[in-house]
């Protein structure tokens, strides 16, 4: 009794939801002679191989722009000026989860300033990572910021001057609603 009242309904459904080609409605595509409908079916199919391959392209495009802005951070690193290019470790991390603090693994970072990168903050338990969470960090030449989201909302900043970050420190951090830890900075030493 259940199986072809469920069958009728999913029947009556599809019928309901059925849609035509060239954004036709039914009637329109019930007015069209059989070989109208088969021509109305190979320009929809001509319309969705173009949209298709548009979107191929448009995919390709930001990939390729992606690169690009990939390599020219790597030679804005290659030619940093001291005191352009920082490094640190975060360690002693841990993440609020509801009324909870979750030990995080340590993890270092490699920035340019000017530079945004998104992180991986991943939580373990009984030593083992249980899940990541997304988050993103940035360097302005004096302050280290660390964010939950690209919106900068729940930050912590580390902040330093041009001595500091030469001759390297470390810094506690805790931001009640989000996050805790310590991070150890440095500038990297200009290449030879």
């Amino acid at each position: 009794m259940f199986k072809p009242l469920l069958a009728s309904m999913l029947l009556v459904f599809l019928v309901g939801c059925a849609t035509y080609p060239l954004n036709m409605n039914k009637a329109e595509w019930e007015a069209l002679t059989p070989a109208q409908q088969l021509q109305a079916r190979e320009q929809q199919a001509l319309l969705d191989q173009a949209r298709a391959e548009q979107r191929t392209a448009e995919a390709r495009a930001r990939e390729q722009e992606i690169e690009k802005e990939r390599i020219a951070w790597e030679v804005r690193r290659q030619e940093a000026r001291y005191g352009d290019h920082l490094q640190c470790v975060i360690s002693d991390v841990q993440l609020r989860n509801g009324d909870n603090w979750q030990r995080i693994h340590p993890f270092a970072l490699d920035l340019l300033i000017g530079e945004r990168a998104d992180i991986n903050l991943d939580e373990f338990r009984d030593d083992r990572r249980s899940r990541s969470h997304r988050a993103q960090a940035q360097f302005d030449g004096q302050t280290l910021s660390l964010c939950s989201s690209a919106h900068g909302l729940d930050c912590v900043r580390v902040l330093g001057n041009f001595s500091d970050y030469h001759r390297g420190f470390e810094q506690a951090f805790n931001q009640p609603n989000w996050l805790k830890g310590s991070a150890r900075c440095q500038f990297v030493p200009k290449r030879r």
